[in-house]
């Protein structure tokens, strides 16, 4: 069985969008969605996803995503493992891929990385060759100690994962399913894409290379940038 987690927290639009991408998935197979929801307010879940809410202050030096990670972690019940953040566009066929991938490896990863800022209306695209983003990555059972390993520190676990058991565990795979979205209302990630910071950032106003990447989808987050 397959389980997707999803740590989230004060990013309602953001999960509503997230429910719809899920809901257009492809796949067959059965699957549970777990949600971890550590915010102020909870989260409206309307796909009967198992929730965690979490309400105790952060330790100092962890993050809220590696805290989330390991609760999800610590319930689900499947044998393959799909990050899906709440804030991010995945397309219909990618937990059938990923599912797929799964059963010859232990860690899988699609490349490239594709980044949209919905409110600075720009995008990056990073053709990275050694690792996946962590919205891009999946996992087998036998690497949760893997994963766990990384989730007490503040840093980008994704990014660490790969550095330190790809080589010996992972896939990486070229696909073209998933765009990780910034900008979007609520609270904000740890990453600097979500200021839209650093270099090979270009403009993207009507939304052209948001349309060549996610066809119409991409109507909408229209309303989340500048007109």
């Amino acid at each position: 069985m397959l389980t997707l987690i999803t740590p989230t927290g004060d990013r309602q639009v953001a999960f509503s969008l997230c429910e719809l991408w899920m809901s257009q998935q492809t796949i067959t197979e059965k699957y549970e969605w777990v949600v971890v929801d550590d915010g102020r307010e909870p989260t409206t879940c309307t796909m009967g996803q198992e929730v965690v809410r979490i309400l105790q202050p952060m330790a100092t030096g962890l993050s809220s995503l590696g805290r989330n990670l390991q609760a999800g972690l610590s319930v689900a019940k499947g044998d393959k493992l799909v990050v899906v953040e709440d804030d991010d566009y995945y397309g219909p066929t990618y937990l059938k891929k990923v599912s797929g991938a799964l059963g010859t490896s232990i860690l899988v990863g699609e490349t490239p990385s594709r980044y949209f800022h919905v409110g600075q209306r720009k995008f990056k695209e990073w053709f990275n060759t050694a690792h996946a983003s962590l919205c891009q990555t999946a996992f087998r059972r036998e690497a949760i100690p893997a994963v766990l390993s990384l989730c007490n520190q503040n840093r980008y676990i994704d990014v660490d994962l790969w550095q330190n058991f790809g080589k010996e565990l992972g896939m990486l795979y070229h696909g073209s399913e998933v765009v990780g979205i910034k900008g979007m209302p609520g609270r904000k990630g740890i990453s600097n894409a979500h200021d839209a910071l650093g270099v090979g950032w270009e403009s993207d106003i009507d939304l052209a290379r948001l349309r060549q990447w996610i066809g119409p989808d991409a109507e909408r987050y229209r309303a989340y940038g500048r007109v």
